[in-house]
């Protein structure tokens, strides 16, 4: 579990810089860019699923959960063909397209 928590831990902070699969300002960020990009990523659920599942993201960082604590979770309880790199790009994704508002980077990419 901690082995598991330390690579998402560093995934994301490798991936907090990096994350440009569409060119979307986040004024234009929508859930047909959302879908877009997870699928690039290769989820393949229904659009639907997707959807919710990016607006569950949405939720728990609303809740207080850390972009860690959500990734790791998509990847203890998703399809073992989903990578815990891939669980990072979802939940990055999520931020960007469905609520950026919960996005706390600046714009080179570093927390703030």
């Amino acid at each position: 579990m901690m082995r598991g928590f330390l690579l998402l831990s560093s995934i994301l902070i490798g991936l907090l810089g990096y994350f440009t699969i569409a060119c979307n300002t986040k004024a234009n960020a929508d859930v047909e860019t959302f879908i877009y990009n997870v699928r690039v990523i290769g989820f393949t659920s229904s659009t639907d699923t997707l959807i919710g599942a990016g607006y569950a993201v949405c939720n728990a960082f609303a809740e207080g959960a850390s972009g860690v604590d959500v990734a790791e979770y998509i990847y203890l309880n998703t399809d073992v063909s989903v990578s815990a790199r891939d669980a990072a790009l979802f939940v990055i994704t999520a931020t960007e397209q469905l609520c950026p508002q919960h996005d706390h980077r600046n714009e080179n990419g570093t927390l703030t």
